[in-house]
């Protein structure tokens, strides 16, 4: 199975894929909920070669997580807001996205990730073949009106001509989603926490659409900062027929 990830994400651009060990994912969760964390997680791999690689997952969650406010997510004597990322219409390249991890001040802390969903067979071809046609619509209905197209409509078109063209040989289609946030210490004022905010929306300007996801800052927390399989349906009862 994750081989069949691997080889989507290369289909895609990504010229390496790690995977983390289960200390390796209890020490990111560790330090997600503590960025401070991080330095003695390090000393430690320094000073004890023999506990390096051995955190335990009793010790990987949160300290203190009050509940969470309207606007951003309290925990471990940090705050957090996070983001959902609309990427442009046309498409982008994945480092383009780096502005939106280029910290403002010493003491704040970005994290970004993009969720993949490697959809089965047939729900791939129903949706080339939806968006081909749809795309082919807009198109004959603009030529017959007399409207120009314009070059954004010529690629949609291209591409999906492309896309079903690509599964039908039997590549498969990932689908993304893409969380941001930005943490800082909560012993900043206030106004830190919407300084950084602000932060990340001006460097997202112009580039990506950004969506505060207000009220549900805990669950956004952990899609923006923890490695965990966040939305994953139940693949063992799943099974992909063509």
């Amino acid at each position: 199975m994750l081989d069949g990830v691997a080889d989507a994400l290369r289909g895609i651009g990504v010229t390496e894929v790690t995977w983390l060990s289960s200390a390796g994912v209890a020490e990111a969760v560790r330090t997600g909920f503590n960025p401070a964390a991080a330095a003695h997680l390090r000393h430690q791999q320094l000073t004890r070669p023999d506990r390096a690689g051995h955190l335990s997952w009793s010790m990987a969650g949160p300290v203190l997580a009050p509940t969470p406010a309207a606007r951003h997510y309290a925990h471990d004597g940090f705050a957090t807001v996070a983001y959902a990322v609309q990427p442009p219409v046309g498409g982008t390249s994945f480092g383009s996205l780096g502005p939106l991890l280029a910290v403002r001040r010493a003491g704040e802390r970005r994290s970004l990730q993009i969720h993949y969903e490697v959809l089965d067979p047939s729900h791939a071809r129903r949706h080339v073949a939806r968006t081909r046609f749809r795309d082919t619509l807009i198109a004959d209905l603009k030529a017959t009106r007399g409207f120009g197209t314009t070059v954004e409509d010529q690629q949609r078109h291209a591409g999906g001509h492309a896309h079903e063209a690509a599964v039908a040989a039997g590549h498969a289609l990932v689908r993304y989603t893409i969380a941001a946030a930005t943490t800082v210490p909560s012993d900043w004022a206030d106004w830190g926490i919407e300084d950084a905010a602000a932060g990340i929306e001006n460097d997202a300007a112009d580039r990506f659409g950004l969506l505060r996801l207000e009220l549900t800052q805990d669950a956004a927390f952990a899609a923006a900062c923890l490695p965990v399989g966040y939305g994953l349906p139940g693949l063992p009862n799943r099974r992909w027929q063509r």
